[in-house]
């Protein structure tokens, strides 16, 4: 038999060697369990949205020709990022904002929960026990308009801020109005609180410092001094803090907007606050 040389042996042998060595890399040692097979957080520059825009009404009694009427109206952002946590996270916060009582406790698709608390608003508003003869002089008082409009005021930098605006008029000479904001860490997926940002015990100090700034700008307030609110967010240029009609104005100041810059509150913030006040100013 003729045998073959050593030198054409070890040319048979390569494409064995490196599909086995392809293996290896592209095969873990462990198997992955099922188990642990979840969204981990990631830093991201910004985060992508999609604008929903909804719309519905319905007449109060269908048969008669000047019925008062209901209006749920809804133009919010869906967000689409890559992490299917942060998404669900930023979904039910809105949710709880636009949709109330009728949000899931976790919301993973916001439209659908949008509808839903549409069609049970018009559902109940028009199962109201009314007498006809009442409309003609009350036709305002059994008006219902809901109207929300969510912004992004911050995105960027791992931080993402939103302004939720509900204007809602249930009867009476005007409608009213309230801003919520909501500002996530998108890197570690959470939905920042007062105590997130503020070290404990730091209330006077900060309310004493609204009250200099909106002194200092000009604004209107019909309270001793300007109580801290919860209510807060990051943006750009500072830390906003955002009080709706009549909390310490009249309805005709409006709402109350005060920035602290991130200088002037530095002391006051946790260490976890401060870093990421860091990364907008830096």
């Amino acid at each position: 038999m003729r045998k073959i040389p050593v030198a054409l042996k070890y040319l048979l042998l390569l494409p064995l060697v490196f599909l086995l060595s392809c293996q290896n890399q592209d095969s873990p040692s462990v198997e992955p369990d099922d188990d642990d097979d979840v969204t981990m957080p990631v830093a991201l520059d910004s985060v992508a949205f999609e604008v929903f825009e909804f719309a519905d009404s319905a007449l109060l009694v269908q048969a008669y020709r000047n019925s008062p009427q209901v209006t749920f109206q809804v133009s919010t952002l869906v967000p689409k990022s890559g992490n299917e946590q942060l998404n669900n996270l930023i979904n039910t916060a809105l949710a709880k904002v636009i949709a109330g009582e009728e949000a899931p406790i976790s919301v993973t698709n916001l439209p659908q929960t949008i509808k839903i608390a549409s069609r049970n608003v018009l559902y109940n508003y028009r199962k109201q026990d009314v007498d006809t003869a009442d409309l003609e002089d009350m036709w305002a008082s059994y008006s219902l308009d809901h109207h929300f409009q969510t912004e992004v005021l911050l995105n960027t930098n791992n931080l993402l801020t939103l302004a939720t605006n509900h204007y809602f008029y249930t009867g009476g000479a005007h409608g009213n109005h309230y801003t919520i904001l909501h500002t996530f860490s998108t890197d570690s997926v959470q939905l920042l609180t007062f105590d997130d940002i503020f070290l404990p015990g730091q209330v006077a100090e900060l309310e004493k410092l609204l009250t200099q700034k909106a002194k200092a700008i000009g604004l209107g307030y019909q309270t001793e001094t300007v109580p801290v609110t919860e209510n807060i967010a990051f943006t750009k240029e500072g830390l906003l803090f955002d009080y709706p009609p009549y909390e310490i104005a009249s309805y005709a100041d409006g709402e109350i907007e005060i920035v602290l810059p991130y200088a002037e509150v530095s002391h006051l913030l946790t260490e976890r606050g401060e870093s990421l006040a860091l990364t907008i100013v830096k």
